[in-house]
């Protein structure tokens, strides 16, 4: 079974307890305690714990305020933290939630692109399928022309046939009226 990945809040934790424990904080004696993570991400993330326990311890450090006073200021001080990492976590669910709903219209959107996409392609596939029909049409009235086109070709052949047969017949005619007029004549 895989080991669950280690987080910053992870390490403060830890650190927070070896503190309150009397230990020292180190990346070694966290990592003993932890069982997991790197040296080196323990370390960036205790770097993150000691500068949060600056900002919080060294103010009143500086103050030497009596223990009682101290130990208030300490407490209004976590108090303040906590509630701003509340504000914080608010406005991370904020951003989560607006996120989420731009995350719903793309989908929406994009749900909606696929039907016009599908609609788009039955389409298209409608009118290459009227192009083929359209096609087959084209090539039978092609061979019907062709057909058409023989047939004419042919009787223009059997007319220049008979028109030249014709103009033999008359010829003959002519040649034959000038040989009963010459005999006529006669």
């Amino acid at each position: 079974m895989a080991s669950q990945r280690l987080t910053e809040q992870d390490v403060h934790n830890t650190a927070q307890t070896l503190i309150d424990d009397g230990q020292q904080a180190s990346a070694l004696a966290v990592f003993k305690q932890l069982e997991r993570g790197s040296l080196t991400t323990i370390t960036k993330y205790l770097k993150t714990f000691h500068n949060e326990r600056v900002l919080i311890d060294e103010p009143l450090q500086a103050l030497h305020l009596p223990d009682h006073l101290s130990q208030s200021a300490q407490k209004l001080i976590e108090q303040m933290w906590q509630h701003s990492n509340v504000i914080a976590h608010e406005q991370l669910l904020e951003k989560e939630h607006a996120l989420i709903t731009q995350e719903k219209a793309l989908e929406k959107k994009a749900v909606e692109q696929a039907s016009v996409q599908e609609e788009q392609l039955k389409t298209i596939d409608m009118l290459k399928k009227d192009l083929a029909r359209q096609d087959m049409q084209i090539h039978k009235l092609q061979a019907s022309m062709d057909s058409a086109q023989n047939k004419i070709d042919k009787q223009s052949q059997k007319i220049t046939e008979s028109n030249q047969k014709i103009l033999s017949l008359s010829e003959q005619k002519g040649f034959l009226e000038g040989q009963i007029k010459v005999y006529a004549a006669k």
